[in-house]
């Protein structure tokens, strides 16, 4: 993972890519499935939040977390998964804590 790795919010533009990342073969078993009915929802009942990660100009994959604003700072990972599997780019987001609900500040 390069220096130029960034989380960016996602939102519903970026469905498709978040839908397509986790279709990926293997993944149904790993990190499940939503229609897209159902992750639209969640990006509005106020308790998910999704973030893309970024290495140069194309997003590599996307956490989704439930719970991210809880005061009791209760935040779940929910969701996982990177286009390129088993290369570090899905564990060193939350080791190096770029999650901002997970920096303790």
């Amino acid at each position: 993972m390069s220096a130029t790795f960034h989380l960016v919010r996602g939102g519903a533009d970026d469905l498709p890519f978040i839908m397509a990342t986790e279709r990926l073969d293997g993944y149904d078993r790993l990190v499940g499935r939503w229609e897209e009915q159902r992750h639209r929802d969640a990006l509005v009942d106020g308790s998910h939040a999704y973030f893309l990660g970024y290495d140069g100009p194309k997003p590599i994959g996307f956490a989704m977390l439930r719970f991210w604003n809880a005061a009791e700072r209760t935040t779940l990972v929910r969701r996982v998964a990177v286009v390129n599997p088993g290369q570090g780019s899905g564990t060193t987001p939350a080791r190096r804590r770029r999650f901002p609900c997970l920096r303790g500040d």
